[in-house]
């Protein structure tokens, strides 16, 4: 929004299309007790578009910047940022949770079917690995999908890490800044952002 470009508006609209239809994609494939997480992001996502389109973005083409972060900050789009950006990182929690509650399973089965012989054992750890693969293609899928959402986005994001490390940086943030994605990973966020 800072480049006060007159297409800017139109380039907006059409990057939050882009986000909303890859978060309902998202929704199709996710496992039914992240949807509320997904739906939860989307609504968060067209209040922050709406403040964007009714408040920030017409003072950014006054030429009022200070008033539009001003706004930003006031109207709760940078909470709304947040939110989903929380979101977003719980969805990731679950997700390493289910693929460690897959592998348990994994094994305890694999354990279970070797006391039954080593032939029904065998059947099940292949039962197993093509689980494990199934499993681990979606979630790779669903993975993607996070990424290209935050590298995509024509908004600032910085994901740092709770340890105060960044650990991604997309390239609007890397324009607006001025920094290097690649060589600020791994950083700590206070020393970078001075």
């Amino acid at each position: 929004m800072l480049y006060r470009q007159p297409a800017y508006r139109e380039e907006f609209r059409h990057y939050a299309r882009l986000s909303q239809q890859e978060m309902e994609q998202l929704r199709q494939v996710v496992r039914p007790a992240r949807k509320v997480l997904v739906e939860e992001i989307l609504v968060r996502q067209q209040k922050y578009v709406a403040l964007c389109e009714k408040e920030i973005i017409p003072l950014v083409e006054q030429g009022n910047i200070e008033g539009a972060a001003r706004v930003a900050q006031q109207s709760g789009a940078v909470i709304l940022i947040k939110e989903m950006l929380d979101r977003v990182d719980k969805l990731q929690e679950m997700r390493l949770m289910d693929l460690n509650e897959s592998l348990h399973e994994a094994i305890f089965s694999t354990r279970q079917a070797l006391w039954w012989g080593f032939g029904g054992g065998l059947l099940i750890l292949f039962t197993g690995a093509i689980f494990g693969f199934l499993v681990n293609r979606r979630l790779t899928l669903e993975n993607l999908v996070y990424r290209l959402i935050l590298l995509n986005t024509r908004n600032a994001i910085i994901v740092v890490h709770r340890d105060g490390r960044i650990y991604l940086i997309n390239r609007a943030a890397e324009e607006i800044f001025g920094l290097n994605g690649r060589a600020v990973a791994g950083l700590l966020f206070e020393a970078v952002r001075y």
